[in-house]
């Protein structure tokens, strides 16, 4: 009998203080690559933030490996600028088809995400023995609550 298996996913949210005026983005970049290597155990190989009207700042982040981050930070508020970084829904992806493939001993057939409302995603996913399992990538406010169960035959 197949159970269900839930692991957790951490995401990192950091506030940059600047002082008096807002930080560059430069030095935004920065902070997202420093913390996301030594919080996150993650080496970041490129950011791509653009600049919002608002002043805030929206793009990726993609790591060595090859995994993608969301990146989203607020507008700047008496020199300091708060940013969150997310796994993207394929870095969600692969992290459900590891649950699958090493979790269940299972190898990964199909497998799709759909975005729900806010940071929540639910799919499905199809090994290559014929099993097929409901997902969940559920946002709690701090970090990813991922879960694969298997459907009734």
């Amino acid at each position: 009998m197949l159970r269900s298996i839930a692991i957790c996913v951490p995401i990192f949210a950091m506030t940059l203080l600047s002082g008096g005026c807002a930080p560059s983005q430069e030095a935004i970049e920065k902070s997202i690559r420093d913390e996301m290597k030594s919080t996150m155990k993650v080496e970041v190989k490129s950011i791509d933030i653009k600049k919002q009207e608002d002043g805030s700042y929206i793009g990726t982040a993609t790591a060595e490996n090859g995994d993608t981050y969301d990146i989203t930070t607020e507008k700047p508020d008496q020199g300091k600028i708060a940013w969150k970084a997310t796994p993207s829904k394929t870095t969600l992806e692969r992290m459900m088809s590891e649950i699958v493939t090493n979790q269940l001993n299972l190898k990964v057939k199909s497998l799709n995400l759909d975005k729900k409302e806010g940071l929540n995603y639910s799919g499905m996913a199809e090994s290559q023995e014929g099993l097929k399992f409901t997902l969940t990538a559920d946002w709690d406010g701090k970090q990813y609550n991922l879960k694969a169960t298997p459907m009734a035959r």
